[in-house]
């Protein structure tokens, strides 16, 4: 890894906002290629304590509107994780269990699914 890129991870899980939100921080840190401005936005807005579903679901919004270019809403993606949160804990009271590996795996799914569409689109 470059020194820039080494810089911008550890900024991104050393931001004031990751306190609370290390899930999140380090999806953002390796696995977005955000700015530490951008990713400290994005803290800001989600939840502390954050779950996997709502890990899963703001990054997944974020990654979306990257793809289609259109600018960042840490703001609405705090809400889609939300709502994820809630689902997922009205899951466990039903006495369901969410299997975070079938998740993010039908995450990946979406994202390949998105990309073949955007792939069709281009042509």
């Amino acid at each position: 890894m470059s020194a820039s890129i080494d810089h911008r991870i550890a900024a991104i899980l050393g931001h004031p906002e990751a306190d609370g939100r290390q899930k999140y921080a380090a999806f953002l840190a390796f696995e977005t290629g955000m700015s530490v401005d951008e990713a400290g936005k994005h803290l800001a807005a989600s939840n502390k304590s954050t779950g996997s579903a709502e890990v899963a679901a703001m990054a997944g919004a974020s990654t979306a509107r990257a793809l289609l270019g259109m600018p960042p809403d840490p703001t609405a993606d705090a809400e889609i994780g939300r709502r994820a949160a809630a689902f997922e804990a009205q899951t466990a009271a039903a006495g369901a269990v969410v299997d975070e590996a079938e998740w993010h795996r039908k995450a990946a799914e979406g994202r390949a699914g998105a990309m073949a569409l955007l792939g069709k689109g281009a042509h």
